[in-house]
């Protein structure tokens, strides 16, 4: 018999999920899996839990204002607002009804919210906006924009601003509204931060504008913004005197997907368009993506891609763009760009997952709470009320009483043998696994790949599970005895409480006897 010969089980960070299973370095399938800073090896991602299910609708928007330990957490559905608080051992309170009087209910209603700071009485105002876009982002029907204390739970009321078709963002002491034809209004430069008074307006572009964001200060160090339209992108920096703002438009050439698909990360700005992902830090860029660029624009439902939307996890250096595949209406599936390993290894690492308790509709990192949120588009069985869960929390699927196991795994990229002897078309054989994993109950590994060659249909092995802790000679090792001429392997974690890193596992390989044929 040929000498055993280990083998380091390791592909490089990312899912390469477009083009062949045989082209590429990168693991070829995961689910819930994520890839650590240090050598880019996967690992299990966090657990969530419910934390009410007494949310009216599914939310089309979400903030959290962060005062003391407390999160105020507002969430804007097709009937109207909510507001409940979270603090830091995530016990939440009731949810208050904030609906604005005279509010007009849509099932396509989808909100923007900002927070701006205001003087007197050092309290912040929570700035609102919605309007029927979910199915459109043209939509050029206007509504106006409510405003009230962030912290009180008190129904919000209008602004003098102009009704707008678009959104609203706070733009230091401004407030900032915008929409159809490209109009954009803020409040006075004599008092910025009275949302009832004057605004002024102005058109820097002539098609709708969508979403806007602050930016670092521009010239003279004043207040600056971005504000994305459908077609162009508009920055606004302030100025002073009459003018006020100065307007440039920075492009009328690039494609925006959804109004809510743009996040910053570092001050940088990222957003998906109608077909690759782009960023903003002083000049439009696209941002590579050779690895799901098609898997995601080739099964995203377009007729909801308003529904797409970003966030980000920072611990994780990952931005998830959440979206409907398929035939599917919400946002079941999320690609990921993780920043931070694209820098360390030199090329744009993404992955994928699909979105658990089926699917997510909006998501926000809630800077001092400890977990990010999100909020679910299934109506719970008992209250008939919608979730807001608690993402990277444990490693578990925590619904109320109920405890369920997450399943997580990853596949590696084709080993192939070394070139056989004599033209025999030679295989690989596996005798047996190292483990080599930070574990937390069993786990299952599986070969897999085909016999012959590259059209060959995949063969998977029955999973062998292994324990987390070796109680015994056996246990330190797994016999697997498999034999591939196009090699990959499967591990997974599919039990309550299971938790996984993988370093670096070898297997103990030699060349097959002979040609493979089934």
């Amino acid at each position: 018999m040929a000498d055993l010969n280990p083998l380091i089980i390791a592909s490089q960070p990312g899912c390469k999920r477009d083009g062949t299973l045989l082209e590429g370095e990168n693991y070829v399938d995961t689910q819930w899996c994520r890839f650590q800073l240090r050598k880019g090896l996967p690992r299990k991602m966090g657990g969530y839990r419910s934390l009410t299910t007494q949310l009216s609708g599914i939310s089309r928007g979400l903030n959290v204002f962060n005062s003391g330990l407390t999160a105020y957490t507002h969430t804007g559905w097709s009937g109207g607002l909510e507001r409940f608080k979270i603090d830091q051992d995530g016990v939440i309170s009731s949810v208050t009804n904030r609906t604005p009087v005279g509010f007009t209910a849509d099932d396509n209603n989808l909100w923007q919210f900002d927070n701006l700071s205001v003087l007197t009485g050092l309290d912040s105002y929570l700035l609102a906006h919605a309007a029927p876009n979910l199915t459109d982002i043209t939509a050029n029907e206007d509504r106006p924009v409510y405003y009230g204390i962030v912290t009180d739970a008190d129904a919000l009321v209008a602004t003098t601003s102009p009704n707008v078709s678009g959104g609203v963002m706070a733009l230091g002491p401004f407030a900032v509204s915008y929409g159809n034809n490209g109009v954009v209004n803020y409040t006075s430069v004599d008092a910025p931060n009275t949302v009832t008074g004057i605004w002024e307006s102005v058109r820097p572009t002539a098609s709708k504008l969508v979403y806007g964001l602050p930016v670092r200060a521009g010239a003279g160090n004043g207040p600056s913004g971005l504000i994305w339209g459908v077609d162009s992108l508009i920055r606004m920096t302030f100025v002073g005197g009459d003018a006020t703002f100065n307007f440039d438009n920075i492009t009328s050439a690039y494609s925006l997907l959804s109004s809510q698909c743009i996040i910053e990360y570092d001050g940088i700005y990222y957003w998906a368009g109608i077909d690759h992902f782009l960023s903003f830090n002083g000049v439009i860029q696209e941002v590579e993506n050779g690895m799901n660029l098609n898997w995601f624009y080739d099964n995203l439902n377009y007729a909801q891609s308003q529904k797409v939307f970003a966030f980000k996890i920072p611990r994780w250096g990952e931005i998830w763009w959440c979206y409907p595949r398929g035939e599917a209406t919400e946002c079941t599936h999320a690609v990921i760009y993780n920043v931070r390993l694209s820098r360390l290894f030199g090329y744009a690492v993404w992955y994928d997952t699909e979105l658990p308790n089926g699917g997510r509709s909006t998501g926000q990192f809630a800077r001092v709470f400890r977990s990010p949120l999100m909020t679910g588009v299934v109506a719970d069985a008992t209250t008939n009320g919608y979730k807001l869960w608690q993402q990277e929390y444990g490693v578990d699927d925590v619904d109320g009483s109920n405890t369920s196991a997450i399943q997580s795994y990853f596949e590696t990229n084709s080993i192939w043998p070394a070139e056989g002897q004599n033209g025999n078309n030679r295989g690989l054989y596996v005798d047996y696994f190292e483990p080599d994993f930070v574990q937390s109950g069993d786990m299952t590994v599986q070969v897999t790949g085909s016999y012959s060659n590259a059209r060959a249909p995949d063969v998977y092995s029955d999973p062998i599970s292994f324990p987390a802790t070796a109680t015994s000679a056996e246990d330190q090792v797994v016999y697997i005895r498999e034999q591939r001429r196009q090699m990959r392997f499967k591990f997974e974690s599919n039990v309550s409480g299971g938790n996984y890193e993988m370093g670096e596992t070898v297997a103990q390989v030699r060349p097959a006897d002979g040609r493979i044929t089934s």
